[in-house]
């Protein structure tokens, strides 16, 4: 039986860099004329990236990181617009 993930097997760093993946593809989705560290990272877009956790599990993690202001962003789970702590 393989062993349910949680938010806290999810590394800061792989949120981060999914992130900044996410910035960078609505960067060539329309927002090329902002810098990327003004671009949100959309929730919908970062579920897509860790399609192999449950939704649930990744919005629990941006919880997380929200709290310990490592990101910014709304983490009701409504779209988030969610971008690192500068």
């Amino acid at each position: 039986m393989d062993k349910l993930i949680q938010a806290k097997n999810i590394s800061d760093q792989k949120m981060l860099d999914v992130i900044l993946k996410v910035q960078n593809r609505m960067l060539r989705e329309g927002w090329n004329d902002v810098p990327v560290e003004e671009v949100w990272a959309n929730r919908s877009y970062i579920d897509e990236e860790l399609s192999d956790i449950p939704s649930k599990v990744v919005l629990a993690k941006l919880r997380s990181m929200v709290k310990r202001n490592i990101i910014h962003g709304c983490a009701c789970g409504c779209r988030g617009d969610f971008y690192p702590v500068k």
